[in-house]
């Protein structure tokens, strides 16, 4: 969980999986913004992200919800946005 106006860019080289190998959550919180390369959300292991309340904010070129075998959870809601440069997959 990232707090209030909490900044994190290029985390892990530009990548980021929530669920590669073990279940996983990412919360970012009214003004924490992300930003990074790649992100995967449910790689091997099924993955959540909730992006909620004012100023909080996920940019990255590429998002895939739910990749090799597992469920990925993508939440945005009370003003949280995610916004992808180049390409979803889904």
């Amino acid at each position: 969980m990232l707090p209030s106006r909490a900044t994190i860019t290029d985390f892990f080289s530009g990548r980021l999986i929530v669920g590669e190998f073990s279940d996983g959550e990412l919360f970012l919180a009214d003004g924490a913004t992300l930003s990074c390369d790649q992100a995967i959300i449910g790689d091997v292991a099924t993955g959540t992200a909730s992006i909620s309340g004012f100023g909080a904010r996920w940019d990255t070129n590429v998002l895939t919800v739910g990749a090799i075998s597992a469920a990925g959870t993508l939440e945005v809601f009370q003003s949280g946005r995610v916004e992808v440069v180049d390409q979803i997959v889904v």
